[in-house]
């Protein structure tokens, strides 16, 4: 895995909805000619998982897709924390935060610290019960334990505070946005960990060392293809709202719809009902018609018996 500057790492909960935006982006990525190192594909048969953590945790870019099942994964957490230990964490990440992931609201952010402060205790608790001679290994995922449960708040307050945009408008544009920043980002050869701000644009770089073009020209060259590139980005993300707003409406219109047939059953069925009652009350009526006019045929024979 050389030239590590120029490569962007993925980092995601194997399986279900992360995986499958993890695909179409590995697939969009490759496309726009960035090369995309994913453990499932890279690491290889028998590769150690540890090494790999270490590795992403040194990316100069990392693509991090947060699920709920991501910010349970003792993995995934674990790969995080490494990346947040490596200093420029938001210069070097890139989010995708899916619905799931409930990390917008402060006392779902309060379930995860409390889901590694549950899974910390239960796992100390284990280790009691044994002999301290047989935890080979097993006081290293207490430790990695403890760093996720101290830095979850912090990380999930990053996510929460980054504008990441919605899935569904990252794939809208074909991940236009973040494969925009993320050519910006490994536009930059000198540093791995440099911050963005100290990237040196392409423009730049392009002037200084093309003899085969004057620098004003160029400058205007590069200056009309990033023009071009922005009005490409923005009428893509405007696709992509104008299809997330298409589909709001036509579901708030099938909603609208649905409760308006549930609304006329209600009323075919009172009417039925109404009718059926109607019908019942004749048929009493008639019956009690009829009843009538037998006693009154029945007394006026009881009456002409009588006279004779």
């Amino acid at each position: 895995m050389s030239n590590k500057g120029q490569q962007v790492y993925i980092s995601y909960a194997w399986g279900g909805e992360s995986e499958r935006i993890a695909n179409e982006l590995d697939s969009d990525l490759q496309a726009s000619g960035i090369a995309i190192i994913r453990d499932k594909r890279d690491l290889g048969y028998k590769g150690m998982i540890s090494d790999f953590m270490q590795e992403i945790g040194h990316g100069h870019a990392i693509v991090v897709i947060v699920s709920d099942k991501y910010l349970k994964s003792s993995n995934c957490m674990y790969e995080l924390v490494k990346i947040a230990k490596t200093k420029e964490i938001h210069e070097r990440i890139f989010p995708i935060v899916l619905e799931d992931a409930d990390i917008y609201n402060p006392v779902n952010r309060i379930k995860y610290i409390k889901h590694w402060e549950d899974k910390l205790k239960e796992l100390d608790e284990a280790i009691r019960s044994v002999s301290a001679a047989n935890l080979g290994g097993v006081r290293d995922e207490i430790d990695i334990y403890d760093e996720i449960r101290d830095n979850i708040s912090k990380l999930t307050f990053l996510f929460k505070d980054m504008n990441t945009l919605t899935p569904d408008m990252h794939e809208g544009s074909d991940f236009s946005n973040l494969i925009s920043v993320l050519k910006k980002r490994l536009g930059d050869k000198s540093d791995s960990h440099e911050p963005v701000s100290k990237i040196v644009s392409s423009k730049e770089k392009t002037a200084k060392t093309s003899n085969e073009l004057k620098p004003k020209e160029e400058a205007d060259r590069l200056a009309t293809q990033e023009s071009e590139a922005d009005k490409s980005v923005k009428q893509k993300t405007q696709i992509a709202k104008a299809k997330v707003e298409t589909e709001r409406r036509t579901r708030k219109t099938a909603d609208h719809l649905t409760a308006q047939k549930s609304q006329a059953d209600k009323i075919a069925k009172q009417m039925a009902e109404d009718q059926r009652n109607a019908k019942e009350k004749e048929e009493t009526e008639r019956k009690a018609k009829k009843e009538a006019d037998f006693l009154a045929t029945q007394k006026t024979k009881v009456h002409k018996l009588t006279k004779l």
